[in-house]
């Protein structure tokens, strides 16, 4: 099992919903046997996929994907992160080499860390509108 910690996430959140593999396909507009390899292990969910299933279960697709976040959508938020999901995959910093290692890094990183990090960001971004 080569996803190992997307299925069991999957499955302890479709356990939570009380909800069935079919139904959550169904509701999510997945195909049964794409729910059934992400159940099994066998395959992950695309970013599109992970974040119409966290949709339907009420979980965040980050946390879906392995990502060391809270299990539950922050619905205080603005901007759901499938949309943020979606925006990404849609864009070139998916492919972009670069964005995968900071993504990579920050995966790694404690929560200090991270608001660091977005302050930095936020300097950064604030320094180009300059």
């Amino acid at each position: 099992m080569k996803n190992e910690i997307t299925a069991k996430r999957l499955r302890l959140a479709l356990d939570n919903s009380g909800m069935k593999s079919q139904e959550l396909a169904e509701k999510a507009q997945v195909s049964k046997s794409s729910i059934s390899q992400y159940v099994n292990g066998s395959h992950a969910p695309s970013n599109i996929s992970a974040g119409k299933i966290g949709k339907v279960l009420g979980v965040d697709p980050l946390w879906l994907m392995g990502f060391d976040v809270s299990m539950k959508i922050d619905t205080s938020s603005p901007e759901l992160t499938s949309d943020i999901l979606v925006e990404i995959y849609n864009s070139e910093l998916a492919k972009d080499e670069q964005f995968k290692k900071i993504m990579k890094y920050y995966k790694s990183m404690n929560q200090s860390d991270r608001d660091m990090l977005e302050n930095i960001a936020r300097r950064c971004a604030e320094t180009k509108d300059d």
